[in-house]
């Protein structure tokens, strides 16, 4: 405005005194009234800090631009105010912003006739937060509890951060009494860590470190030292039994009664199992007391049975009730009191006994429980009717399906029948009878001493088929598998044997 004043001034006095030659009138330019525009792409080149680097495009006009004011706010909803002005360059720099915060920027430029661009649009960038770096004390009165040969249980007390919170603690491990440097767990949510990693008869030393939100990891606490249990010693359990077994008529329960003996002389603790159809053909009291007392009953005091139909021929299996469990005293099943279902352990297996011929809600609820409490053990199950089988006169018994459906779901290993009087193996399966490499492994002993019976078109999966024979399944059940063998009655029958891997 300034030069364009003086143009005019200039062109009047030219004009009253040189006379009104139309040189001397002729009108000045007037470019110097337009601004520059304003500058355009304002950006940070600044990582995000408490720094800021701005950039932006040079402004364009009919003058040149002689410099660039900054503009600068902060808070969410400033109007940026001049801040910096003698800026040359199309860059901005500065530092020692506040942490946590929102600014707000703007860049106008100055020609050299003094006019101001219009601002540019508004650049907004947010501080980081001023970074937290105090470590948190270290977690104290560290605790070392050894619970078997290769797990040992560790404690501490929490340890406090400036900003009052603990993310989360890391234990580190070495073996031996030394430095402990390798984290064995990191991520450690609680107090508490229990490493199931340990060797027996080792000594580890243990150290635990906190970390807080901002990832400042803590001195170490102070050490414990610790050693480990001694292995135990491996364990076999020997389950020995049938189905099938005493009868009124064609009674062999004598010969296989021997191979009982046998294998008590062999191991004393011993267990025997039955698979139901203990006495033919009623299961009455007298005919347990003539027909399976003098054979099988002569390891009464290690037997855990399972009832099967004929047992059932007297009301409410009173025979066999009564049989195996006279009193309290003399009771045969694992509560002292008179059981148609139940469970034991034998090691690192668990054992369950169930009852085809009663297949309620109850019992299933029971089962599904108990297998719930469980379901990290090895498993080996047995009752009378089988669900699967290629006897001539019986075949598959679907109604015992929720057994399978129950035990297929906690990966179960072995399931035991009777019912069909000859021997049959399957190989594994699922609980629709499709092989499953982690399925159970079905057997059909009805073998126990009762008359034999033959097989009709074999089965899907049916691996060994003996009929015409009396034996026992004998199963030493190791920590994590098993060996089975089918024991005849006589040196010249076929038998059979395997072993098998825990499922689990």
């Amino acid at each position: 405005m300034k030069k364009y004043l003086l143009c005019l001034l200039t062109v009047c006095l030219m004009t009253s005194a040189c006379g009104s030659s139309s040189e001397n009138t002729r009108p000045c330019t007037t470019n110097a009234l337009t601004p520059p525009s304003a500058p355009t792409n304002l950006t940070n080149a600044a990582a995000p800090s408490t720094m800021v680097n701005l950039n932006w495009d040079a402004s364009t006009g009919n003058e040149s631009v002689t410099e660039y004011w900054i503009y600068r706010c902060s808070g969410k909803y400033c109007w940026p105010t001049r801040y910096q002005s003698g800026v040359t360059e199309t860059t901005f720099s500065e530092i020692g912003l506040a942490p946590d915060t929102l600014y707000r920027y703007a860049v106008s430029a100055l020609d050299s006739a003094g006019n101001q661009s219009p601002l540019s649009a508004i650049y907004e960038l947010t501080t980081p937060p001023l970074r937290d770096t105090g470590r948190p004390t270290p977690p104290s009165d560290v605790t070392a509890a050894t619970v078997s040969s290769t797990q040992i249980d560790i404690g501490w007390t929490a340890a406090m951060d400036n900003s009052g919170v603990i993310a989360f603690y890391s234990v580190y491990r070495c073996q031996g009494t030394c430095s402990p440097s390798n984290a064995v767990a990191t991520g450690v949510k609680t107090t508490t860590f229990n490493d199931k990693t340990a060797a027996p008869s080792t000594t580890y030393t243990y150290a635990v470190t906190a970390f807080d939100a901002a990832g400042n990891e803590s001195l170490p606490s102070s050490t414990i030292s610790v050693t480990t249990q001694a292995a135990p010693t491996a364990q076999t359990y020997t389950l020995i039994g049938a189905g099938d077994i005493a009868s009124s008529i064609n009674n062999a329960a004598e010969s296989t009664a021997k191979l009982l003996d046998t294998a008590v002389a062999a191991d004393s603790d011993t267990i025997v199992f039955t698979a139901g159809d203990n006495v033919h053909p009623c299961g009455s009291v007298s005919e347990y007391s003539t027909y399976y007392d003098p054979t099988w009953g002569r390891h009464k005091a290690r037997t855990l049975p399972s009832p099967g139909n004929h047992d059932y021929e007297t009301s409410g299996a009173s025979g066999y009730l009564n049989y195996f469990c006279p009193n309290s005293a003399n009771c045969s099943f694992p509560s002292g009191t008179k059981q148609l279902y139940y469970s034991y352990d034998l090691g690192n297996w668990h054992i369950i006994s169930l009852n085809s011929e009663q297949n309620n809600s109850s019992q299933l609820t029971w089962l599904q429980n108990d297998l719930a409490t469980h379901s990290d053990s090895c498993i080996l199950a047995y009752w009378h009717k089988p669900r699967f089988s290629s006897g001539i006169w019986e075949g598959n018994h679907s109604e015992v399906q929720p057994f399978w459906d129950a035990l297929s779901a906690v990966k179960a290993d072995v399931v035991v029948n009777g019912h069909e009087h000859s021997y049959e193996r399957f190989a594994k399966m699922s609980a629709s009878g499709s092989a499953d490499p982690n399925g159970i492994r079905q057997f059909v002993v009805g073998t126990g001493g009762a008359a034999s019976l033959g097989f009709g078109s074999p089965k899907p999966h049916s691996e060994v088929r003996l009929t015409n024979i009396k034996g026992v399944i004998k199963f030493s059940l190791r920590n994590n598998g098993y060996d089975w063998t089918f024991v005849p009655s006589t040196t010249t029958e076929l038998g059979d044997a395997g072993s098998g891997i825990c499922n689990k």
